[in-house]
């Protein structure tokens, strides 16, 4: 229910009133359960970049961390364009140091595979840098998908795409820089 409320409306949709009524529980069940109303939507904010995070080790799993990648920016993407206002509150976490719980143990697992990638020469950055790379690139798209005003909705398969190729072919199609 906080999902739906944040997701419709954002944090001001998502009151603690108007989810007691939607849910049918006094605001005591809130507090009980999160603590607070900020601990409920940071709840319901980390259930939403799950998805994310699922979508890239599900990816990983069954056809490599290329594969992994494009999915979990995929479906990072697909939830800015889907829910705007929730990716919004996401972002504003992760700008603010307080990303959802598993975007730090996603980013680990990431830089886990590109390690073996970069053994093997597959890579051509350091494993660290590739990350921060493809998590720049992501946000980048992300922020434009979920940016209020743009022309998002027409542009941001075509934008999501061409900025996952380009930042996919950088990191495993150019000459390995000097170190």
């Amino acid at each position: 229910m906080a999902r739906e409320l944040l997701s419709a409306g954002g944090k001001e949709g998502a009151s603690s009133r108007a989810i007691c009524a939607v849910a049918g529980v006094g605001a005591p069940t809130i507090y009980h359960y999160f603590g607070d109303l900020v601990g409920l939507h940071r709840a319901a904010i980390d259930e939403t970049y799950e998805q994310v995070a699922e979508a890239y080790l599900k990816g990983a799993k069954e056809r490599g961390p290329m594969q992994g990648l494009r999915n979990g920016w995929g479906a990072f993407n697909q939830f800015a364009h889907q829910e705007p206002h929730m990716c919004r509150i996401v972002i504003q976490q992760i700008l603010t140091g307080n990303p959802p719980a598993s975007v730090a143990e996603t980013l680990r697992i990431v830089e886990e595979d590109l390690s073996v990638m970069y053994d093997k020469g597959a890579l051509h950055f350091h494993p660290h840098e590739a990350v921060k790379l493809l998590w720049i690139g992501t946000l980048g798209t992300v922020c434009f998908t979920a940016t209020e005003g743009s022309n998002a909705e027409n542009d941001y398969p075509q934008i999501q795409e061409t900025m996952t190729r380009l930042v996919l072919n950088a990191l495993f199609d150019a000459e390995r820089p000097q170190e």
